[in-house]
């Protein structure tokens, strides 16, 4: 029993020493200028500040993610891969890092990019800082109308580095922000829920060309099934036990049981896609499990609430 309480005080006191870390590696940060003239100059002031590996990841994550802005514009023209010829293996790895450098180069210049360019600046940043990092694509669930669609497409870009023998998931793009859909906008919102992310709840959003980078044993027909998850259930420690496949068979005027393990304190909400309003909706509360009942209204998708902000969307049939 004595072994098992200091093994528990052990843990306590690292993560409290870890997330305080992260604290003061954030604020040192915020007092960066917000641009720097070269990889160079921004790489030795890091590697200046800060010794732990850990820190270094987390300073290049918060510096890009406060200072790098999302390229709609380039975002909905479409980027055009580059093109080039090789006539060994060694050409090509050597012309890959030269692509790789001039666009890490031009994304610290003009402190904007789509994801690809994140992705390059941070892996750059990475290696200079002599932390193993590697650029993964694929594809990513952003929309309701991804619901139910198997990961085919490529349409996105994030990290992994390798710390302590172990891989760690990071996707610095969706922790600077997020494009607002109506006005197609980008919308500057620092979070670091996509920073060493649970790798089972960064697959919510995230399925790899390479499924080696899933880190879980999941596949591209759990990820086809997922309903549309949003950062403020990452975020949260809310777990939505009840309704788990993303397509939910309900004709208009049957009801939905949604149950959510730990809601406590918070206001839960629905609205269906071709109604104007969203309600309110009350639970039944047996322990730590809250159930509401959801009456099918108009619309092809259900989207719950949790204090005003999307939790959860899921298609009805």
């Amino acid at each position: 029993m004595k072994a098992i309480i200091l093994f528990n005080l052990f843990m306590f006191i690292c993560t409290t020493a870890f997330a305080q870390n992260y604290a003061q590696v954030d604020g040192k940060i915020k007092n960066y200028p917000d641009s720097f003239k070269s990889l160079d100059n921004l790489s030795l002031k890091i590697n200046h500040d800060f010794n732990i590996p850990e820190e270094k990841v987390r300073a290049i994550y918060t510096w890009m993610a406060l200072h790098i802005t999302y390229d709609v514009k380039t975002y909905l023209k479409g980027t055009k891969p580059v093109k080039y010829t090789y006539r060994t293996n060694e050409e090509k790895l050597q012309k890959e890092k030269e692509i790789e450098n001039k666009l890490a180069k031009q994304t610290l210049k003009t402190k904007k990019a789509v994801c690809h360019g994140y992705a390059t600046l941070f892996k750059t940043l990475c290696e200079m800082s002599g932390i193993e990092c590697v650029l993964i694509t694929g594809m990513s669930k952003i929309t309701r109308s991804d619901i139910g669609k198997e990961p085919i497409r490529t349409d996105h870009a994030w990290n992994a580095v390798k710390l302590n023998k172990q891989w760690k998931l990071i996707d610095v793009t969706w922790g600077a922000g997020y494009i607002d859909g109506q006005k197609m906008q980008f919308v500057k919102q620092y979070t670091d829920v996509f920073f060493f992310t649970d790798p089972e709840k960064f697959f919510y959003n995230h399925f790899p060309n390479d499924k080696k980078w899933l880190l879980t044993q999941k596949n591209g027909n759990d990820f086809a099934q997922l309903p549309l998850y949003f950062r403020t259930y990452i975020n949260s420690n809310i777990e939505i036990v009840k309704p788990l496949k993303g397509i939910i068979k309900a004709p208009k005027g049957s009801s939905i049981e949604l149950i959510l393990r730990n809601s406590k304190n918070n206001r839960v909400g629905y609205k269906f896609s071709k109604e104007k309003i969203a309600y309110g909706v009350e639970p039944e509360v047996k322990g730590n499990l809250y159930y509401y009942n959801i009456e099918v209204g108009a619309g092809d998708y259900l989207t719950i609430y949790l204090d005003h902000n999307a939790l959860v969307s899921y298609k009805i049939k």
